[in-house]
């Protein structure tokens, strides 16, 4: 099979896929799909959700060091200053907007990012908190 036909046929396949995941049941799921975000971006993104919802809850004692070295390690490819990333403030919209555009770019909307998070409950707190923040200008 060439290369042409086994990308043919994964697209196919992708497709299909889509169509069997029922979307208000997975809405991030279908939204990383309908983006074409990689694994990596997909974990990134949970990584900096996990690490912005335990600012969110104002639980600043530090993170275990495996962790930090952990998310460093994962983050270091899209050049996020983790030692501002894990400030003792409350996160905030344009915070994330910045984070979510350095990690998957600039082709989506980070409201429905984070709506469809929500619909998928993760960490659905923050994500309304940040949703019912007024959009930076």
């Amino acid at each position: 099979m060439t290369i042409e036909a086994r990308l043919e046929l994964l697209t196919h396949q992708v497709n299909l896929l889509k169509r069997m995941i029922p979307s208000d049941a997975y809405p991030f799921f279908m939204f990383v799909l309908n983006h074409n975000f990689t694994e990596k971006q997909m974990d990134a993104i949970l990584k900096i959700l996990r690490i912005l919802n335990w600012r969110f809850k104002q639980d600043y004692t530090s993170p275990p060091l495996h962790e930090i070295q952990e998310l460093q390690d994962e983050l270091s490819p899209y050049s996020i200053n983790t030692d501002h990333l894990l400030r003792d403030a409350p996160p905030n919209l344009e915070e994330f907007s910045d984070l979510s555009k350095s990690v998957l770019g600039t082709n989506f909307q980070v409201d429905h990012l984070l709506l469809s998070l929500k619909g998928q409950h993760i960490f659905p707190p923050l994500c309304e908190f940040l949703l019912n923040q007024e959009p930076y200008s």
